[in-house]
């Protein structure tokens, strides 16, 4: 199976990290990640 999931909010230290955290605590493996900031 594959999926995309999208974070969106505040850009702050360590988002990846915590997204990758709640990802490897139910096993699941990241393939790739890009970084987008979109500034309004």
């Amino acid at each position: 199976m594959r999926a995309v999931i999208t974070v969106v909010g505040k850009d702050m230290v360590g988002i990846l990290s915590k997204v990758s955290t709640i990802c490897a605590e139910d096993n699941v493996n990241i393939i790739d990640t890009k970084y987008k900031k979109i500034v309004i």
